[in-house]
């Protein structure tokens, strides 16, 4: 028999080789979206850049043309500012264990001033008040005295009209009743004359109280002999006004232009005056308003001082715990961003091993060279005849 061929080797399946640059990629663009670091840079910015990033890094950099480079760059920059997020979160976390104490008594003496400000601003406040309600008062009175002001300057437009009617009528009543009654007490008529003269005393402005009943108590008596010297002094008084009266009527008659003139003008300044006490009450009320406010925000700000005094000790103990994060995180975004990034940044292409050639078969042995075949078996021996019986 022909002996049989040697079996050739089973062929090797081919290595499928692993993603390892992917995941790296990912890492940089996860980092680049992350919305909990806080930089300049627009979260649509830094999605473009993700996405455009991730494109740029893929090729070997022996493959990236102008733009891809320029958009590694610009990864790279942005990847820094992230980086500069958490070693400023570092640097504050060390900085407040460093000066836990500088801070605390920083806000002990910020607290005395608050609380000292506040005393002052209530003391302010009593003042303002003090000054809006003077100059709520002075306005009042200016509107009085402009409206008294006003009045003046509407009669001296009549007033000479007007003077000259009351200085005819107070003559009349000096002539026919107060001078013959006082020459003679039983006049004609005396009754109706002392009416007509006690109605005309009453109209007058400037004829006192207590003489509007004194004089006619002294013409009344029947006989001038009667009259004692109150009575006289009575009627003199009467006589001096009734003259003046005369005297002033013709005057404001005479100089009536100017009086309204001057009357006018009196009315302009009283306004202008009853304005400008208008604008201080204004002024000192709201200056009164905003020193309410001020001392609102003060107390505001006492209260501030007062917790952050209060969380202080617990901000120190919770600051090496933050501190060791800070630090973690720093050293996670190194591991898991920066060197990821680095690694596909300087990244240049890797060739393929050459496939070696697979060994040739080996060649079955000639049918000369094969090993001699199995000898063939010895002939069975022959069995004796058997004894014939």
């Amino acid at each position: 028999m022909k002996a049989a061929a040697a079996k050739a080797p089973a062929a090797k399946k081919p290595k499928v080789a692993k993603d390892t640059l992917g995941p790296k990629i990912a890492k940089v663009t996860d980092a680049l979206t992350d919305d909990k670091f806080e930089i300049d840079t627009p979260m649509d910015v830094r999605e473009m850049l993700a996405s455009c990033g991730e494109i740029a890094l893929k090729e070997a950099i022996e493959h990236r043309h102008e733009y891809q480079v320029r958009m590694v760059e610009i990864v790279e920059d942005t990847l820094k500012k992230l980086r500069a997020t958490l070693e400023n979160s570092l640097a504050e976390q060390k900085e407040f264990g460093a000066n836990s104490e500088n801070v605390k008594a920083q806000h002990e003496v910020d607290l005395a001033k608050t609380q000292e400000a506040i005393e002052a601003k209530k003391t302010e406040i009593a003042q303002r008040l003090d000054t809006k309600n003077s100059d709520a008062d002075a306005y009042g009175k200016a509107i009085d005295v402009n409206m008294e002001a006003a009045n003046a300057a509407e009669k001296a437009d009549t007033a000479k009209e007007r003077m000259t009617v009351e200085k005819d009528q107070a003559l009349t009543i000096y002539n026919e009743c107060f001078l013959p009654l006082k020459e003679d007490p039983n006049v004609d008529g005396n009754a109706k004359l002392l009416s007509r003269l006690e109605k005309h005393i009453e109209s007058m402005d400037v004829v006192d109280e207590s003489l509007t009943m004194a004089a006619p108590n002294a013409l009344v008596k029947k006989d001038i002999a009667e009259r004692g010297v109150f009575d006289n002094m009575a009627l003199t008084s009467l006589d001096s006004i009734f003259k003046k009266f005369d005297a002033d009527a013709q005057y404001t008659i005479d100089n009536s232009d100017a009086l309204a003139a001057a009357a006018q003008k009196k009315k302009a300044d009283t306004e202008a005056a009853m304005h400008a006490a208008e604008e201080k009450k204004k002024a000192s009320n709201e200056a009164w308003q905003n020193a309410k406010k001020e001392l609102q925000e003060l107390q505001k700000t006492a209260k501030e001082h007062e917790k952050a005094l209060k969380g202080h000790d617990k901000r120190v103990a919770e600051i090496e715990t933050e501190t060791k994060k800070a630090e973690s995180d720093l050293e996670e975004f190194d591991m898991f961003v920066m060197d990821p990034f680095n690694f596909a940044k300087e990244r240049t292409e890797v060739k393929p091993p050459e496939e070696e050639e697979p060994p040739a078969e080996e060649e079955a042995p000639a049918e000369e060279d094969a090993a001699p075949a199995e000898e063939a078996a010895p002939a069975e021996a022959e069995m004796p005849p058997a004894a014939e019986a």
